[in-house]
Order: structure tokens, then sequence, then C-alpha cells
């Protein structure tokens, strides 16, 4: 069945899948097999297939994602999971499964499942080997995502058909990119400091990323303020440690003109900033983050000990930009629970 389409958003890991109706009256043992490898330079960075059971009152039954046996091999391999089908099991969800950075390479998917003289039996399933597979949403016989709600693109992957001579047959390529994630062009302090601003980053992302209008807007009283205004508040404090750090001035009036609502927030800042989709927050977080990275590029960890204003050193001001976004998602965490 095809869903319809949500809009995009960012996370460090992917599926895919098809879903076999059940109609067995008694129990049965399944074995699901698919031949799979990984390319990637991280050593987080893994792989699996995955199976799921749901029942007929929407509970779920069996379900095996490789925790404790991930694929991390780059040579084509066969990879197995076998499981139990009860007479409650009106669903069998399968596909793969991709984390964190690198190519995630699938084909050869076969299904089996047990007749009554408990012999296993090939099920036919829809494109196991992913032919004319043009991006997430282009998959014949298959669907993004984990079968427990729509799919949904995500920002970091993509999906394509790719031919294996030495398998003779097509398969899939997921490619993973990470939004958040820091090269090697950093030295190893400021690549620590900047790691840890990035995954408060990645945090702060995952939690409004599907946020609406009323929801962003929220105003929980007149002491607080809403999530848009944190938004833009978090993006201020760090453009000003730019300017105080990397420059080592104040705010031009041009800047203070830009950043100053932002930075004091209350009511005025609840004026200016209001009907806004989430969009145009991240959009503002994002080009402020973007501008840090860059500026770190040309600095070494003896900047780090440089001191500044307020007779802090660098390390000092970007450790409590650190705490600053840290301290603001906890209140944004809190407040979107409440609307």
């Amino acid at each position: 069945m095809k869903h319809c389409v949500t809009k995009g958003i960012s996370q460090d890991w992917t599926a895919f899948y098809q879903s076999i109706p059940l109609h067995y009256r008694y129990t049965a043992k399944f074995r699901l097999t698919a031949i799979a490898k990984i390319q990637s330079s991280t050593p987080y960075s893994t792989s699996a297939i995955w199976a799921r059971i749901d029942h007929k009152d929407g509970s779920r039954g069996f379900f095996d994602t490789m925790t404790d046996r991930p694929i991390v091999s780059n040579e084509w391999k066969e990879y197995m999971i076998e499981g139990i089908l009860d007479e409650n099991a009106s669903l069998l969800n399968f596909g793969g499964l991709c984390k964190y950075t690198g190519v995630f390479c699938f084909t050869n998917f076969s299904l089996s499942i047990e007749n009554e003289k408990g012999i296993l039996e090939k099920i036919t399933i829809n494109n196991p080997g992913f032919d004319g597979v043009m991006d997430q949403f282009s998959m014949t016989g298959w669907e993004q995502g984990t079968a427990r709600k729509a799919p949904i693109e995500i920002k970091e992957y993509r999906f394509s058909s790719d031919y294996s001579k030495k398998l003779g047959t097509s398969y899939l390529q997921v490619i993973g990119s990470a939004i958040f994630g820091i090269d090697t062009q950093y030295t190893p302090q400021i690549k620590i400091l900047l790691c840890m601003l990035q995954d408060v980053g990645k945090r702060m992302v995952r939690a409004i990323q599907e946020l609406g209008i009323p929801e962003i807007d929220y105003l929980p009283n007149e002491r607080l303020n809403s999530i848009g205004v944190l938004i833009t508040h978090i993006a201020a404090t760090e453009a000003y440690y730019q300017i105080a750090t990397f420059r080592n001035s104040t705010l031009t009036e041009e800047e203070r003109l830009l950043w100053e609502t932002a930075l004091n927030m209350g009511e005025k800042a609840h004026k200016k900033y209001i009907g806004h989709s989430i969009d145009y927050y991240l959009d503002i977080y994002h080009r402020v983050r973007e501008k840090t990275l860059h500026l770190f590029r040309h600095k070494s960890d003896d900047w780090l000990r440089e001191t500044s204003f307020h007779h802090h050193n660098n390390h000092h001001h970007w450790l409590h930009v650190l705490e600053h976004q840290s301290y603001h998602l906890g209140q944004i965490i809190m407040i979107r629970k409440m609307t």
C-alpha cells in the first residue's frame, strides 16, 4: 500500500520495508535472508536486515534488527533472520536498516515460511533485487520507513539502484551523509568542541523539525518564551560569540538591528517571531552554524587558549555557547510537551 509522503526531516538512520499479510492458523517458523555489505570510514556506521511481526490487536510480536550482530563488512555476505509466526500474527514486515554515514548495499532478499508439514516454502516477494530504484520514494515493491508511520524523506540519505558484476544482479545502494558531522579539517580540541556543539544541534533539530506553527508560537505564560523565540535566541547568541571571539569586537549597528531582539527575548521578540514555519527558524539556525564551522577551520587549539573579552579564553566562551544551547534545548522540549 502506498502512503502519502510527508515533508523531509533530519536523522542519522533510515530504513525500508515491505509487508506481507499473514493468515496462518498454526505456529510456523520463517526465515529471511539477504545479501548485503557496507562501506564506511567511521566505526559507528552499521546496517542490518530486520523483521517484525504485527499482531491483529496492533501489538508487536517477534522483532529482530540484528542489534547483536550488525552488518559491518565491506564484502558481500548473506545474512539471516529466523523467527516464529504465531496464530495472532497479521503482518510480517521486513527490510533493511542503515545507521550513520557510508554506502549501504542490499540485494537478493528471500523469505521462506513453514507449511503445515514443517517444510520451509519460499514466499514470493516484490523486487528482491531492487531493480529501477530512483530515490527513497521510487522503489517498486518497497517503502521507505518501518511501516509504523507514513514514509518521510530523510535528508541525509539517497537511494538508487546499481549493478554488481560479481553477483550478476542489481542491488539497492543507500548513501548516507551527515549534516551534523565534523570532518578532519579541524585541530583535535576544536574538533571535540564542535562535535559536542553539533550533537546538541542535532538533538534540537530532531525535537522541533516536525512542529507546526501553533506549537512553535505557543506561549505557556508571560514569563516563558515560545519555541520560535528560543530558536532565534540560540542562533543570535552563537552569532554574538562569533563576533566577540573571532573578531574580538562588539556588534555593529547592522548586527545589533539583526540580533538584538532575539538576544533579549521577551515581549518584543514574541511580536517579531510569530507566524513562521519551522523551516524559517531552521534556516536561521543552520546559517549561523555554517558560519561557526567555517570560522573554526582557520583556527588552532592554541587560539582556544587565547584570552578575549571578559578576561576569559576562547575555549571558555565556546563551552558557554554549548552550555547555553543545552539549557534552552531543555526548555524547548519542556514547552513542546505542554502544547
